[in-house]
């Protein structure tokens, strides 16, 4: 099969080289050949090796030369094929993983989990999980990134396997810190890494030690407290020397510069910028190489040079045009480029990254609505039922005799889980009646007239004077005479040249109301419509709209609207500006 796939490559390439010179044919033809053979000559040759050989090849190329670690992978997969053994097949598809593009790396990842389904031992499968997040995550799929380390931590304690479980922290902070839960993130970074530092692990597990000292600086950067920001960030450097990691090192030069932007010292972070972004470009991390452009541009923006300024924000928005990743300090480089060619009246470019700015802002938006809800569902909640747990395991460990304050505090946590979630549900049915509202037409409209002889028997009133009082009432609605604040049952009767007996009589039967519920009703039904199509009257004070709908006071306002459409004004109010923004 081989051999076949070998001529067919050398007969395609005769037919697009038929137009060289027969010297140059020659030269290349010989040179194809070689190629082919020497790589199947290597590739047999690897057959007869052992899998301890073909790991420890691994791990010397794995970070150097991604064509040579992939060689050597297949060499494991192979052999682990030949010798129908399923957990090196696993393993084998796991390492395939770690060295091909996304989509590739994704069906090797798919098709170790199917070889490990069946298995009892967890710690391979948390691990196919974690591989499978950090792709989607350097990726920028942060939806299905967070899916699977949810996944990953839920068949992972830190007392079993604390390298596995800290690196999933560490990807869920760096989550928090794209959607800016900073303080969060933070604390998971130094939970982490005191706890690495206080089990002197951090030479045994030195790559999760140094992600998350690394860390460290940026939810302080984020907050702009850039003096704790650098003290953390040089620290990270030493230690990244002590270690001799190059890939940390060179991206901490890189926060080390954009700090220094910040601080003002616009020309030194510009030289470190291009000193070291060149490195990063290498590990392929998209989003550290478009942070790295876009602040190589706002420091020639500070230096005047608007010129190569806008080259490097165009080479940002090339890389998220390819990589589809959308987090807010990135948004910033479209503003930059809307609002220059906006300036320079270039209608053309200034409503191109108009849209783009658009297009990302809606993406940013529903991603971290998805993240944010998945971690509090998921994580945050998870993570508290967890640490309740442990905390009354220790305590019960302690002293039987302190089990009552366990039991009281398991209750107040149980109490304060039960109180989210009652007010979860509150906030999904209040924004059920809110769409109802929106949705609905909230005019008066008139009850089918019952028959004359039944009339006459239930309320024993003339059907002329019935049918009189009616067309009233309705020209009383129509004319929204019902906002006047001084309207009572007599006074309207008086208006309307009848009696309040029979007034009475024919609202509660055609409105199936009394006559204080109609008259708040036709009130609260025009302060929806009139709220729903001026947004000027939103900006008014509840006091104020009581005032202008008819009611005396804001508290018989506010009762009033929300014995009818069980929601309250001011949340109907928000969430209107809310679709007006999002809009």
């Amino acid at each position: 099969m081989k051999v076949k796939q070998s001529i067919k490559t050398i007969n395609n390439f005769f037919n697009i080289s038929q137009n060289l010179s027969q010297k140059v044919f020659k030269t290349c033809l010989i040179l194809a050949i070689n190629l082919t053979f020497i790589a199947y000559a290597q590739e047999d040759s690897l057959k007869t090796k052992s899998y301890k050989y073909l790991l420890e090849k691994l791990s010397i190329y794995e970070f150097k030369d991604n064509e040579k670690a992939n060689l050597y992978a297949w060499a494991f997969l192979n052999k682990a094929m030949e010798n129908r053994d399923s957990l090196k097949v696993t393993e084998g598809y796991y390492y395939l993983s770690n060295y091909n593009n996304y989509s590739e790396s994704l069906k090797y990842i798919d098709s170790a989990l199917v070889y490990n389904k069946n298995r009892s031992d967890n710690k391979f499968s948390l691990l196919l999980y974690f591989g499978q997040g950090n792709l989607h995550f350097y990726n920028g799929k942060y939806k299905k990134a967070l899916d699977s380390y949810l996944i990953a931590r839920r068949e992972v304690s830190h007392n079993i396997y604390p390298q596995f479980f800290y690196a999933i922290e560490y990807n869920l902070g760096l989550i928090k810190l794209r959607i800016g839960d900073y303080k969060e993130a933070q604390e998971i970074f130094k939970k982490s890494y005191k706890y690495l530092l206080d089990n002197n692990l951090q030479f045994k597990y030195r790559i999760d030690y140094l992600n998350h000292l690394s860390a460290l600086s940026l939810p302080y950067w984020y907050t702009n407290e850039l003096d704790s920001a650098t003290y953390y960030n040089k620290f990270a450097i030493k230690e990244a020397i002590k270690y001799k990691s190059d890939y940390h090192y060179n991206g901490l030069k890189i926060t080390e510069a954009i700090i220094n932007h910040d601080k003002g010292n616009y020309q030194k972070g510009l030289d470190s910028i291009i000193k070291y972004l060149p490195f990063v470009e290498k590990t392929k991390d998209s989003l550290d190489i478009a942070m790295g452009y876009l602040y190589k541009g706002k420091s020639y923006i500070k230096l005047g040079d608007w010129e190569n300024a806008i080259e490097q924000f165009k080479k940002v928005d090339t890389i998220m045009l390819n990589n589809k990743k959308y987090t807010l300090k990135i948004r910033e480089n479209y503003n930059l480029l809307y609002n220059y060619y906006k300036e320079k009246g270039d209608l053309k470019n200034n409503l191109l990254y108009l849209e783009r700015l658009i297009d990302y802002d809606r993406n940013l938006f529903n991603s971290n609505a998805y993240l944010k809800s998945t971690l509090l569902k998921k994580y945050d909640a998870p993570k508290l039922i967890e640490e309740k747990e442990a905390l009354i395991a220790k305590l019960e460990s302690k002293d039987h005799n302190k089990s009552k304050v366990v039991y009281i505090l398991s209750g107040f946590i149980l109490i304060l889980l039960l109180m989210l979630y009652y007010y979860y549900r509150k906030k999904q049915a209040y924004k059920k009646r809110f769409e109802k509202l929106i949705n609905n037409d909230n005019s008066s409209n008139l009850k089918t007239t019952p028959s004359k002889s039944a009339l006459k028997k239930e309320l024993q009133i003339p059907d002329n004077i019935i049918a009189e009082i009616l067309k009233k009432i309705e020209n009383f609605e129509k004319e929204k005479q019902f906002l006047d604040n001084s309207i009572t049952l007599n006074s309207l009767a008086k208006k309307l040249r009848t009696n309040s007996a029979y007034l009475s009589k024919i609202i509660n039967h055609y409105k199936n109301k009394n006559f204080s519920t109609y008259l708040s009703d036709l009130r609260i039904g025009y302060t929806i419509q009139a709220l729903k199509e001026q947004p000027k009257l939103r900006e008014y004070t509840i006091k104020a709209i009581a005032f202008e709908v008819g009611f005396k006071n804001s508290e018989s306002f506010t009762t009033a609207f929300y014995k009818q459409t069980k929601i309250y004004p001011s949340y109907f109010i928000k969430e209107l500006q809310k679709r007006k923004e999002i809009v």
